[in-house]
């Protein structure tokens, strides 16, 4: 028989007086303490958002937009709450953005430039081709009336005086020096075809003149899309700006 063995007798663990530890009758390392004095950790809750869930697990939230719901997040540390101010999206406000400011101030100078690139240019116009009545159809004012009135190398004098030496020199004094041929139907003939040139030659500079108020116009048609682009480029920008500051003092950014 071996002289190992095991007693049957038990002897209850004992405690010396004021220690939390408990000794076994038989001797070792000390046990456990009976309960723990280390306080628990406090509990942060998990924010969902309510819109990016899963729909098969109901605890990560629900696929309905809360549009009924005041959108708040809260921070509990050992009992101190801190709420943080919900965003309003619909109401941000980007008014008083300087470079946005800045960049109005600029597309309105430029749409002025053209504007008055464009009024140059029409007087100009009216005035080369020597029409008061083009002046008042573009509303130039009587100033550049009377000066396309008197311009003396317009282009509709000019036109004017090429007929005259036309039926004179051309037509008259070369039918007058032949036989007497001043009152006869050759010459009316001739001043018939010299007034249809006269016609289409001013039709032509008139096309020509159309051609290039439709170009002004263009100009500043351009010119005004241009500055409206760049307000709209600066637009998106102030709102990205604002949203980011409004995020920063939400406590979000």
């Amino acid at each position: 028989m071996s002289s190992y063995y095991y007693s049957s007798t038990f002897r209850p663990a004992t405690r010396a007086s004021g220690s939390p530890y408990y000794y076994g009758g038989g001797g070792g390392a000390p046990a456990r303490p009976a309960t723990s004095s280390v306080p628990p950790w406090p509990t942060v809750p998990i924010a969902r958002d309510p819109i990016v869930s899963n729909p098969n697990d109901p605890t990560l939230g629900t696929l309905q937009p809360p549009y009924n719901q005041t959108p708040t997040a809260s921070i509990n540390l050992g009992g101190f709450q801190q709420t943080r101010p919900a965003v309003n999206f619909s109401n941000i406000d980007y008014s008083n953005d300087p470079i946005l400011a800045r960049t109005r101030a600029l597309a309105e100078e430029s749409i002025a430039q053209a504007n008055a690139d464009a009024r140059a240019g029409r007087t100009r116009l009216a005035i080369g081709f020597g029409d008061p009545e083009l002046a008042d159809k573009l509303n130039l004012g009587g100033a550049v009336r009377k000066q396309a009135q008197e311009n003396t190398f317009g282009t509709l004098q000019e036109l004017n005086r090429q007929l005259d030496r036309r039926n004179v020199f051309d037509i008259n004094a070369a039918l007058s020096n032949q036989g007497n041929l001043f009152y006869s139907s050759e010459r009316a003939r001739r001043l018939s075809l010299s007034g249809e040139t006269y016609l289409r030659d001013r039709s032509t500079a008139w096309n020509a003149v159309q051609d290039k108020l439709a170009t002004i116009a263009q100009q500043v048609q351009a010119a005004k899309m241009a500055a409206q682009a760049q307000i709209i480029q600066a637009e998106q920008g102030a709102y990205e700006r604002a949203l980011q500051q409004a995020l920063y003092a939400a406590g979000a950014g």
